[in-house]
């Protein structure tokens, strides 16, 4: 006979433990249980992964972003000419004309230029009235007076005034030029 704690007396033949039906009810239990945590962390780590996603890609366009600012305040800022620039001749209507100049010192191929920037500058003469854009195809620095080559819609007189062309007319006007700090990053 066995004695357990209790004083109980017990026959031989019977052991302690769980039944067959009470091991499958547990473990049915414990197998739901885990089947719960199972997709509970699934869940977690699926949405870990799609937060980690939505941060990069935050990230990424605020990097984008970032540098489109910084390239957008460092473009299309061209300095104005060191002198004042006029034409040296007056100038006809054409597709290649070569048009004499004082200086083409601070000029470039494919550099838009203003030829007639009277209506951008205040106290030119009235003559100076027919604002016109031209993009520079051939520089001569080295003829004297210099030149450079462009296409030309309309007739210019000697003496009218060649600016760099800037986002607005104030700031193409070397004589009215505004300046304004960059922003640091």
């Amino acid at each position: 006979m066995h004695r357990e704690l209790t004083g109980k007396v017990e026959p031989e033949g019977r052991q302690r433990g769980f039944s067959m039906l009470e091991m499958m009810i547990t473990l049915f239990i414990l197998l739901g249980i885990a089947t719960i945590v199972m997709m509970a962390m699934m869940q977690m780590t699926m949405t870990q992964g799609s937060v980690a996603n939505r941060t990069q890609m935050h990230g990424s366009v605020r990097s984008a972003t970032e540098l489109i600012q910084q390239e957008i305040g460092q473009s299309g800022r061209l300095p104005p000419f060191t002198t004042p620039v006029t034409l040296g001749a007056a100038v006809a209507p054409g597709t290649l004309v070569v048009a004499s100049v004082n200086s083409v010192a601070g000029m470039f191929v494919n550099e838009k230029l203003v030829v007639d920037a009277g209506q951008m500058g205040a106290g030119l003469p009235p003559i100076y009235q027919n604002p016109e854009t031209v993009t520079v195809t051939l520089i001569d620095a080295v003829s004297t007076p210099p030149t450079f080559t462009a296409a030309f819609n309309f007739s210019h007189n000697a003496g009218a005034p060649v600016v760099v062309a800037g986002p607005s007319p104030v700031e193409s006007y070397p004589r009215m030029q505004r300046i304004r700090p960059r922003p640091s990053y």
